[in-house]
């Protein structure tokens, strides 16, 4: 069967009509897959940032361990109440938060005082934070704050609220590295004049690093 030269002519005419009218949106389409790639690869990017453990929670390794200490809590009249305290500090979810469990050797109403701390290190809001609750009340105690540049001193600040009275007010939580084995966490009642009254203090010695 022979095929007319004019219909080959037209088809090839056809298909350079065609090829004219679909090079825009090849070219749109590859334009939008290069588009689509960067977009996924800068998602793929944050997600890394965001998720995985970086240079500030190497912070958080100095605290593993266990921990003997003094608290003391200072009254309006000047006079300090002193308690012994024994602290043990876990890592958790690889490196990302920790965990410390507090028995204060001490009789509250009956209670012996225990409580949990976790600590962490918030990549997108670029802050550490403290989470801290235990068995003399169903509140929990947030606080969150900056380390200084040379990774020793670490201040937090808060609201609390005084569950007898209604009170509300701020505090700051002051946490400095003295040696290897060594830190002192001081907390201050900051009044709505902003002058601030240190209210505790208690000074840290590890006992032994927990492998």
């Amino acid at each position: 069967m022979k095929i007319n030269k004019h219909v080959t002519a037209g088809l090839a005419v056809l298909f350079f009509v065609i090829m004219v009218l679909a090079a825009p949106a090849l070219v749109l389409a590859e334009k939008q897959d290069q588009k689509k790639s960067e977009e996924q690869q800068k998602i793929e990017e944050l997600w890394k940032k965001y998720t995985f453990p970086g240079e500030k929670h190497k912070h958080l390794d100095y605290f593993v361990g266990e921990w003997e200490s003094v608290q003391k809590l200072f009254r309006k009249s000047g006079e300090a109440v002193t308690r012994k305290q024994e602290i043990t500090v876990v890592s958790l979810f690889q490196g990302r938060f920790t965990k410390a469990h507090i028995k204060i050797k001490a009789d509250i109403m009956g209670i012996a005082p225990e409580g949990i701390v976790i600590n962490g290190y918030d990549n997108y809001k670029e802050e550490f934070f403290s989470i801290t609750f235990g068995n003399l009340g169903t509140e929990y105690f947030l606080t969150s704050g900056k380390l200084d540049k040379d990774g020793k001193v670490r201040i937090d600040r808060g609201d609390r609220k005084n569950i007898y009275t209604g009170e509300e007010y701020k505090i700051k939580a002051v946490t400095t590295i003295i040696d290897r084995d060594n830190y002192v966490y001081e907390y201050y009642r900051i009044a709505s004049d902003g002058n601030e009254r240190k209210t505790m203090e208690i000074t840290y010695k590890r006992k032994k690093v927990i492998k």
